[in-house]
């Protein structure tokens, strides 16, 4: 079984004497429409292609016969076998609808029609709702509007309200984009030629039962929000651990109430208020347990911190030493030759000091014997020789600098 649109036409077949056939024998129909105004959407298959075109609204602008080899678009579509004849209500009938073309081509426009609209669907529920929220009334707490029709003139669709204080009708254009989001002109024009319908497209008893369970929901919300508890306006920025703290208080709370704190409540207005009341964090063991470990490790860097600074110092007083030993063994330099070591002895390293002094040595050409020893017998005298590495193993370690030095130097 199969739902179809039907409609009545008229076909000329004394203009068109090959018409004939479709009216005595019917045929194939088709239609076209609107591309303007469809509003559709491509469902899809499993796997994400499309399946079916689903088409919500479009308007119908030509209706087709179709020739005899061509199937219709929807199994079944097509022209009837009808017999009518040219009866005075059929040209009357016909007559009016030519008047009616005529003067809607003279005057110019579109026609208008009313729209697909229930009260309480999702569209009058999206109008009311704007018409409220724009155009309040705070004595009543409902809008002084009210919803007379929704109409579409070429695919503009609009609704026309009426003051309820000066009866006046005002026009709204709005629109519903393909998710059905809607979105309303901000400005209400004023309509001086709008003649209420014969019959109302929405009845006066299904509008007020709208309204009134619409106001009792606003009511609601507002008594809702009235109750909430205020908060302090002090309230000041509380630790990590009270916060913890606060969040185990209150969950211990909401689970059970033993008869004493709910008879404490009772006599204290302020927790029935639910004003913010203050505890000693001393008294939360969770709190005082978190406390004592960070106390005792406190108190473990402490001790590391001191110990490492003892051993800091002890190495550095090493490391000043040696190189203090380094300085001194160069004694064939002079004061002033081994002032910078001296002024930097905590920031050069002993290689550094080493390396150094002996450059000093090998420009001055300095004398490796003590001023204030007495020269040895010659027998007694030993000789290096800078170029001869042959005796690397038993000569001391200032003359390997020096013979490293003068090499560099050399090269």
């Amino acid at each position: 079984m199969h739902e179809y649109l039907c409609t009545e036409g008229w076909i000329w077949t004394g203009q068109y004497p090959e018409a004939k056939r479709i009216i005595e024998q019917g045929n194939n129909q088709s239609m076209e429409l609107d591309k303007d105004t469809i509003n559709a959407y491509w469902s899809k298959d499993d796997n994400g292609k499309p399946q079916f075109f689903i088409i919500n609204e479009a308007i119908i602008s030509k209706l087709c016969i179709l020739g005899d080899s061509f199937e219709p678009c929807f199994e079944g579509a097509q022209i009837t076998n009808v017999q009518f004849s040219l009866e005075d209500e059929f040209k009357n009938e016909l007559f009016s609808m030519m008047n009616e073309l005529q003067k809607l081509l003279n005057e110019g426009g579109t026609p208008v029609t009313k729209y697909s609209v229930t009260v309480g669907d999702s569209v009058w529920t999206a109008l009311y709702s704007y018409i409220d929220a724009t155009y309040p009334n705070i004595e009543t707490n409902v809008s002084d509007y009210s919803i007379k029709g929704v109409y579409e003139e070429d695919s503009q669709k609009f609704t026309i309200l009426q003051n309820n204080k000066d009866e006046k009708y005002y026009r709204l254009n709005f629109a519903l984009d393909e998710n059905n989001e809607f979105s309303a002109s901000p400005d209400l024009v004023e309509v001086t030629d709008y003649t209420a319908d014969e019959e109302p497209q929405f009845t006066e008893d299904s509008i007020n039962e709208f309204v009134a369970e619409f106001k009792k929901k606003k009511d609601d919300e507002k008594s809702k929000d009235e109750e909430k508890p205020v908060e302090e306006e002090d309230k000041g920025e509380a630790t990590p651990a009270e916060d913890k703290a606060e969040s185990s208080e209150k969950k211990d709370d909401n689970e059970s109430k033993s008869d004493s704190e709910e008879k404490s409540e009772e006599e204290d207005p302020d927790k029935k208020k639910g004003k913010k009341v203050k505890y000693d964090l001393n008294e939360i063991q969770e709190y005082v347990d978190l406390k004592n470990e960070f106390d005792a490790l406190q108190t473990k860097y402490n001790a590391m911190e001191t110990e490492f600074t003892i051993l800091k110092k002890f190495k550095d007083d090493a490391d000043r030493e040696a190189k203090r030993e380094m300085i001194n063994s160069f004694y064939m330099l002079s004061d002033d030759d081994k002032a910078d070591c001296v002024a930097n002895i905590d920031t050069y390293s002993i290689d550094d000091i080493e390396a150094k002094l002996s450059i000093i040595c090998v420009r001055n050409k300095v004398s490796f014997a003590r001023d204030d020893e007495e020269e040895p017998a010659a027998k007694d005298v030993t000789t290096y020789n800078l170029n001869d590495t042959s005796d690397e193993d038993s000569v001391p370690a200032w003359i390997k600098a020096i013979r490293s030095v003068a090499k560099e130097i050399n090269n």
